[in-house]
């Protein structure tokens, strides 16, 4: 009985988080993202992970597929893959829809990373897209 009632206090049923909005702007990737050139369009979305009532650090994320319009920069993503690059298909967030697979390695990784956080890149050299999860905790 102590436990119902406890638990009857935890908030509504069945309440999501509200889905991210699509966003387009630049700035917030340049950011987080390095070695992509100045030419690139951006789809995102983004969110923190936390609660503002709690003291402490809030973490932050972002999945963004970005579309490199530089060849010198596609090039040199392109190079920091490196041979030893491995093909995988990142999870993104579901408003993105399905980025389709990339290569990725560790070198990649550090190559676009902008500290502090933790980046996973994806690169498909071909069509020029690179997909990017964005973490700080």
């Amino acid at each position: 009985m102590v436990i119902a009632a406890a638990l009857a206090g935890c908030g509504p049923a069945g309440t999501a988080p509200p889905v991210p909005a699509v966003r387009e702007d630049t700035a917030p990737i340049q950011k987080r993202v390095t070695n992509i050139g100045d030419r690139f369009t951006v789809r995102w979305v983004g969110g923190a992970l936390g609660d503002e009532r709690v003291p402490g650090p809030n973490a932050s994320w972002i999945d963004a597929v970005v579309t490199v319009g530089d060849a010198a920069a596609v090039s040199a993503l392109r190079a920091a893959l490196g041979p030893s690059g491995v093909e995988a298909r990142p999870a993104v967030a579901a408003a993105l829809g399905d980025p389709g697979a990339g290569m990725t390695s560790a070198g990649l990784d550090a190559f676009v990373a902008v500290e502090p956080g933790t980046v996973r890149a994806f690169l498909q050299p071909e069509r020029g897209v690179l997909v990017v999860k964005y973490f700080r905790g």
